[in-house]
């Protein structure tokens, strides 16, 4: 009996040493593993923050992007805008500038071409202004008038029956339309006027000084619609010798 409770009492020492054992193990485990384990956590949360740290600078920095790409964009169609402006404030400005050289170029021509005209009629046998007559033109339009035919017709007559004489031919315009446009309408309506005497009423061509002067020397108000139908006009002058024969004839019929 002793023996067996002797080999009994040896178990559960052994028993309750083993049990002591892993115990004590399992503490210095726990007591080894759970600061690791604390550690690989914080890491990890630490990680997933970053990420999401990382995450909302990617789409920050994407947003950048594409902001730049647009406001790039913007500059561009800005830079454009800026340059078709200039572009169209320089044309203008020099369209500006040629269309008052050539009205004063006009002008100029107008009063010396004038000017020459009437000192060389007027040194050629003497030739001086006797009649002047007006006709009018529709607006744009060069084609003689029933009204103006029977003015130039009545003018035709007189200088038929003077021996020598000279017409002066100038046409003109009111002020609307460009200053290039009325100087080849007035010249068209001063060439009509021209055509008339000498193909209806065959007066020599050498006889007749024609010239298109567009909008100089009005003799009214462009502004006003009356004033604009008096501008569009063709003055012709009627030339005659100054001979005491030949100026009563003439003052005779101009009454």
């Amino acid at each position: 009996m002793s023996t067996q409770r002797f080999t009994l009492t040896l178990g559960l020492v052994a028993s309750l040493s083993s049990s002591l054992f892993s115990c004590a193990t399992k503490k210095y485990v726990a007591g080894q593993v759970t600061p690791v384990t604390q550690r690989v956590q914080k890491t990890e949360t630490r990680n997933t923050e970053q990420d999401q740290q990382l995450d909302v600078l990617e789409r920050d920095s994407s947003r950048t992007r594409e902001n730049l790409v647009d406001l790039k964009g913007n500059v561009e169609k800005l830079d454009t805008q800026l340059k078709s402006t200039s572009e169209t404030a320089q044309g203008a400005a020099s369209a500006a500038s040629l269309a008052q050289q050539q009205a004063a170029d006009a002008r100029l021509y107008a009063t010396n071409r004038s000017d020459t005209i009437e000192k060389t009629i007027e040194g050629i046998d003497q030739l001086k202004l006797t009649k002047t007559t007006n006709v009018l033109f529709n607006t744009g339009r060069s084609e003689l008038t029933a009204d103006a035919k029977a003015a130039l017709d009545e003018l035709a007559k007189q200088a038929a029956q003077l021996k020598r004489f000279a017409v002066e031919v100038q046409g003109f315009t009111d002020s609307t339309g460009s200053t290039a446009l009325n100087l080849q309408l007035s010249q068209r309506r001063a060439e009509n006027v021209a055509r008339y005497f000498t193909v209806q009423h065959q007066l020599p061509l050498r006889n007749i000084h024609m010239i298109g002067v567009g909008t100089a020397a009005p003799i009214a108000d462009n502004t006003t619609r009356a004033g604009r139908k008096q501008n569009r006009r063709v003055e012709i002058r009627l030339f005659v010798r100054e001979d005491p024969a030949t100026v009563t004839s003439a003052a005779a019929q101009v009454r």
